[in-house]
This record gives structure tokens, sequence and C-alpha cells, in this order.
């Protein structure tokens, strides 16, 4: 088998709508925080640009810090590894973030998957 490696860009916009997804009740299930951090008034306004304090939300002892468009950046690059232990459709929609947002199909489980990796180094929970 032949592998082949492709650079792609990983835009601010696109953090940001998977990290306010997840905000926004997409990782509510596992994911509490102190509170978000919203863009400004420009073009990209009122999107998330970062959840602060994000722990357990069963167990307050377990905290990862906060969560930014870094954090995303990373989970995208862990969740697209081959070897990622993530559902095929949670890599494709990751994938089509990148390659096609505007027609790109994801939903609340992809942004959450993204942030678990990006958190977590792997998906953890559902």
């Amino acid at each position: 088998m032949t592998t082949a490696t492709i650079a792609l860009e990983i835009p601010d916009a696109v953090c940001r709508d998977l990290l306010t997804a997840c905000f926004e009740g997409g990782s509510a299930y596992w994911l509490s925080c102190d509170r978000a951090v919203y863009t400004g008034h420009d073009t990209d306004a009122y999107g998330v640009k970062k959840i602060v304090g994000c722990e357990d939300v069963e167990d307050s002892k377990t905290k990862w810090g906060d969560a930014t468009y870094d954090t995303m950046r990373h989970g995208f690059q862990l969740l697209l590894k081959p070897e990622a232990d993530v559902a095929a459709h949670i890599k494709k929609d990751a994938a089509m973030c990148l390659i096609d947002y505007e027609n790109a199909n994801w939903d609340a489980d992809t942004a959450d998957a993204v942030l678990q990796f990006g958190l977590l180094g792997e998906l953890v929970y559902g």
C-alpha cells in the first residue's frame, strides 16, 4: 500500500465554528467549563474563540485547561491519522471541513470528536 501526506490549512473559521458547537451543547455530556470567550465585532463575530477551564462534568478534579483554536487544530491532526479510533463518517466529515468547508456535512458529533482528540488525545466519551 502506498500512502501520501497532504497538507491542509485548518482555518480559524473552522476552529471557531466547531468550538462554538462544542460549547453550545455538543460536548456538554462530558465537558464542564468556567465560561467561553467570544470573538469581537469583526469578520469572525460571535463565535467562540476559547473555552475556559475545561474539566470533566462528573469529576471536577479532572481538568484539561482551556480549549482554543490550537486545541482544535491538534484535534484535527490526531483524528485524521489513519490509526485514529473514530467512526469513519466522523473522520470523513472532519476531513471535509478542511477540504470544502462550505459543502461539508459536519455536526455536533464531529465537533465533539475533534475537541476530544485535541484535549484528550483520543476519543474517550461517546
